[in-house]
């Protein structure tokens, strides 16, 4: 962290995420960009599509359908939105991991109360205790990534899901894996180099 940034930071370790590590929380107490709002989404899987129809096809019968053309629009907008409210659940996972199941959440709160107990008392057995909630994780994650990859490929239908097939297969060497901005630009040529420069400072004065 820069001197400039010191008196006007704050850090805190906090508790595991899921992973073996833990990790650290830097505030900087600074005016900035405000924090982009997650937007959450419908869970299409979860759905209850029995009764989203049940109740649409309710709906449908009782509203009154002798308005003029935006009245309708407004009326069936409405009714879809008021069944999907009732039988369509909303969540957002930042970082969505499809093998994730209640025994890798059941063992990763394990590992996450004997870690606790570790660092309240640091003895042998609770290193023991540990290390083997550790290994319980690493094999639960594992096994589900597993079985989650053989149900993805079994479930593939060639003839049908070719454009799904297709994106799975691209999403394996990771070519649209998010990546942090190069803070170094190499040009070759003087021109290129001013061009690099002048892009940048634009947008750091704006």
């Amino acid at each position: 962290m820069s001197p400039d940034l010191e008196n006007d930071s704050e850090i805190r370790v906090l508790p595991d995420m899921g992973s073996d590590d833990r990790p650290t929380l830097i505030t900087i107490r600074q005016n900035g960009i405000p924090p982009r709002q997650q937007r959450s989404r419908w869970n299409f899987k979860k759905a209850n599509w029995e009764g989203f129809r049940a109740t649409s096809e309710r709906e449908f019968r009782n509203n009154s359908w002798e308005d003029d053309i935006d009245g309708l629009e407004e009326t069936f907008t409405s009714t879809i939105l008021k069944s999907s409210n009732l039988h369509i659940p909303k969540g957002s996972h930042q970082k969505y991991k499809p093998f994730w199941n209640e025994e890798i959440e059941a063992a990763v709160s394990s590992r996450r109360q004997a870690r606790i107990e570790l660092e309240a008392c640091p003895t042998i057995a609770s290193k023991k205790n540990y290390n083997k909630a550790t290994a319980v994780v690493k094999r639960v994650i594992a096994t589900a990534k597993k079985r989650k990859w053989t149900d993805t490929c079994s479930d593939l239908d060639l003839r049908k899901d070719g454009t799904k097939a297709w994106r799975l297969l691209n999403n394996l060497p990771g070519c649209k894996r998010k990546t942090n901005t190069r803070p170094i630009i190499e040009e070759e040529t003087p021109q290129k180099r001013a061009e690099a420069f002048n892009k940048l400072f634009f947008f750091i004065d704006n």
